[in-house]
């Protein structure tokens, strides 16, 4: 059950990391955007991603919880 749990582990870790560099990516692009177009355009594509970032960190909120349940859930056993 140990070497499950690191696997896993191993995994989420991975996974945040390319979470992680698509997010600089895009902020990247979002503040070239912001320098190169107008401004009304921007505040319409800027308005629509922020709808988006706050569903992604909701599922990555309940993924969260579903994750930490299940490392105490292999603790315990």
């Amino acid at each position: 059950m140990i070497i499950e749990l690191n696997v896993f582990l191993a995994c989420l870790r991975c996974k945040q990391d390319t979470l992680h560099a698509v997010l600089k990516k895009c902020v990247t692009k979002e503040y070239y955007c912001d320098q190169y177009s107008d401004g009304n355009l921007w505040r319409r594509m800027a308005d629509a991603s922020i709808c988006q970032t706050s569903s992604v960190e909701g599922f990555k909120k309940e993924k969260a919880q579903i994750n930490n349940e299940w490392v105490h859930m292999a603790k315990r056993q």
